[in-house]
């Protein structure tokens, strides 16, 4: 039996499922009783309280629930796939200031493969980048040069959902996907105000309140202003970020939820440096991670992200629930700064690079989903049918030209810039998208089956200008894909659940594959994992172990070939195979655990881009590694709350440690990281509405190149941020 047959058979079993239950329930309703069909809904349980235990507050570190990995409420230990959930406790206990030290202790991620970056978070996840991955509120936010640093204190939740995820969300990488959950209204009286203060001169303060009235609205409002500078000279970390939220329940079944947010940047990113001094020997020294190459009156970035969307549910009865969720985000940013070209054969003089960027990209996504709970004899369902469109355009000009030199261990700024604006390119680029999709999750005793079926249509055009040769690329692909998900668990008594699963996805990718004249076909990934959680009986814990291979096809680049000249090729194809474990623990005892271990091997299983001749270049070459992915890295962070009744009543101290291991700089494998291990610690005190605590991450200061390729990045160094807060 073909793929496509047995998935064809599957979405009309699940039609069929869902089409059986509404008669059934509309004869009950008529006083009809029907002996093979038992409607059965979660009693006791309002929309509300789903809700919540989906996307709500959790206390400590443990989740049990999520709606990241099934788009429906769902238990973690029943969900048959890794899925990583970094709660706020975790978030405040770590110090965690942005997105990289959010996911610094998940398995299956590099968090921050190219150091900390105000501007930008670009992580990898099981072996390939995830920088479109990204989701606000389950809504994918994509841009080119990477995503952005989205501000961790408006989240309260981040969830990491590994593995291919285009049967619920469409097009999209196979490596997985970064869920940030914001904060919303609880029905609640609360609040908190604080102020935080570190080295490199970082000043913040911080506000989350939220109230109830008559039981039937409540409202949170979080906000946040930094001054920060970055650790690499003339650098900042400015932000102020606005999120109100608003919720209208008239009843225990029906919610409306607005979710709006405001991010202003300033904040500038560090600039690359020769791999001489800083991974390999230089006999001029070693180059600080302070050194600043560019030009501190050209270095300014101004960006202006705001989102506003809603989340409309209701619950017709035991059986049907119907939502609705929507999001429309606008991003506008402006950035200009040099970066590192190459080094001279002094071995100290850098050639530097202008770049002009200029974007602004506007988005809008709908999902409607129908959500029914029954039974069909013996099998249990929970099952959903979805349809969800989506539009994004992008308007980006770009300039990259060549200036000044400068001598990297004894900078003299000030020089002019002379570059030529002629050769900025200009591009537009317009997407459609729409789905359906179904979903069937079926409960046979302790045995649950998970089944997924869904088509896409996108349509991308494109409109690009090469200011240097003055050209104009037209193109429109359009594409569709049917994209599934089947797997299996299995519920014993002890508490262990093993699992199996096999997942696929699709990404559409605009433009011509100017090798042969063709538009580029879209990017698929396959993906087969096994594993192993476990919930002993009576602890607040989960542990996950995991086996995966994940392979992606269609891989694209653009390189230049020995006349100079832009050529987009599209032929490669890798391999991820790798061990995840992970570990979660809140006991009563005031015990908090993180663990995680990752055993990665990648592998370019067909390479391409390569030419001969002095501007050759070859980004995949078969038989290598993939960059920045360390065979084995690890990490644990273990926190104790001294307990109600001792004399250290309130004292809360933590430790970690993080090690990344040898991995390579680039996919030509010529560059070859060294592994490193670095250490954090923190430690806090709460007394009735007051907290004051200090967190420091990388305590030995450890110098280490994070990323070698066009320009080495230092990881981030020693950063101490103390903080005090008020709550009520």
């Amino acid at each position: 039996m073909t793929r496509s047959f047995s998935l064809k058979i599957f979405l009309g079993i699940s039609v069929s499922s869902l089409a059986l239950v509404a008669p059934a329930h509309a004869q009950d309703q008529q006083g009809t009783v029907l002996e093979t069909i038992v409607v059965e809904g979660a009693a006791g349980t309002s929309a509300r309280e789903k809700s919540a235990a989906a996307t709500g507050p959790v206390k400590g570190y443990v989740a049990a629930q999520s709606a990241g990995g099934t788009k429906t409420t769902t238990p973690l230990i029943e969900t048959p796939q890794s899925i990583s959930v970094i709660t706020t406790q975790q978030l405040e206990d770590r110090g965690v200031q942005n997105l990289g030290e959010a996911l610094s202790y998940t398995a299956g991620v590099v968090a921050a493969p190219f150091g900390n970056d105000a501007r930008y978070f670009n992580p990898i996840m099981r072996g390939f980048e995830a920088v479109d991955s990204v989701y606000i509120n389950s809504f994918r936010f994509i841009r080119d040069f990477g995503a952005l640093s989205f501000e961790p204190y408006g989240q309260e939740r981040i969830e990491v959902i590994k593995g291919p995820a285009s049967v619920l969300y469409g097009q999209g990488e196979p490596g997985g996907i970064i869920n940030l959950v914001a904060k919303r209204p609880t029905f609640e009286k609360f609040g908190e105000i604080g102020v935080e203060f570190g080295n490199n001169d970082r000043y913040q303060i911080k506000l989350d309140a939220g109230d109830v009235h008559n039981d039937v609205v409540s409202y949170r409002i979080t906000a946040l202003g930094r001054l920060a500078d970055g650790e690499q000279d003339f650098t900042s970390d400015d932000r102020l970020y606005l999120a109100p939220s608003f919720t209208w329940a008239p009843d225990e079944d029906t919610s409306l939820t607005i979710l709006g947010s405001l991010q202003r940047d300033t904040g500038t990113s560090p600039l690359g440096l020769p791999q001489a001094g800083t991974l390999d020997f230089n006999p001029n020294g070693v180059i600080p991670t302070s050194r600043y190459i560019g030009e501190p009156d050209f270095n300014d970035n101004k960006s202006l992200l705001a989102t506003v969307g809603y989340e409309f549910k209701h619950r017709f009865n035991e059986t049907f629930e119907f939502r609705q969720n929507a999001q429309y985000l606008s991003f506008d940013a402006d950035y200009n700064n040099l970066y590192y070209s190459s080094l001279g054969a002094d071995l100290r003089t850098v050639n530097r690079g202008v770049s002009v960027q200029s974007e602004d990209t506007d988005s809008f996504g709908i999902d409607n989903q129908l959500e029914a709970n029954f039974e069909t004899g013996a099998l249990e369902h929970t099952a959903i049918v979805g349809f969800d469109y989506r539009y994004y355009t992008q308007d980006r000009s770009s300039l990259f030209d060549s200036v000044g030199s400068i001598d990297v261990f004894n900078p003299v700024y000030g020089s002019p810039l002379n570059y030529n604006v002629a050769l900025t390119d200009y591009m537009d680029h317009r997407l459609q998208q729409v789905g359906i999709y179904a979903q069937d999750q079926i409960s046979i005793d302790r045995l649950r089956l998970t089944f997924g079926l869904r088509q896409d249509w996108s349509d991308i055009r494109g409109n690009t200008f090469d200011g240097g040769r003055n050209t104009r690329t037209i193109s429109r692909n359009k594409d569709n894909a049917l994209t599934g998900r089947a797997a299996a668990l299995y519920l014993f008594d002890n508490g262990l659940a093993p699992y199996i699963s096999y997942s696929t996805s699709f990404n559409p990718q605009p433009g011509l594959n100017t090798t042969i004249g063709e538009l580029l076909d879209a990017s698929e990934g396959e993906m087969i994992e096994a594993g192993l959680k476990f919930q002993p009986e009576g602890w607040n814990s989960m542990f996950t172990a995991s086996v995966y291979q994940l392979t992606k096809t269609n891989i694209t680049g653009t390189v230049r070939d020995q006349n100079g000249d832009r050529v987009t090729q599209q032929v490669g194809e890798a391999k991820s195979r790798g061990f995840e474990l992970e570990a979660t623990t809140s006991l009563a005892e005031g015990l908090d655990l993180l663990g995680s271990y990752t055993y990665s091997d990648t592998q370019i299983t067909t390479g391409g881009f390569e030419f001969d001749g002095p501007t050759s270049t070859s980004i995949l070459t078969t038989g290598n590694q993939l960059a920045n992915i360390p065979q084995h890295s690890a990490a644990l962070w273990v926190a104790y709350t001294f307990q109600e009744d001792t004399a250290l009543e309130g004292l809360k101290l933590g430790a970690g440690a993080r090690y990344v291991g040898e991995r390579y700089g680039n996919n030509t494998n010529t560059i070859k990281l060294p592994d490193t291990t670095l250490f954090d610690a923190s430690v806090s005190f709460e007394k009735e509405n007051i907290k004051a605590s200090l967190a420091v991450q990388n305590i030995a200061d450890k110098r280490y190149a994070a990323s070698c390729n066009f320009g080495c990045f230092y990881g981030e160094g020693r950063t101490i941020v103390g903080s005090l807060t008020y709550k009520w």
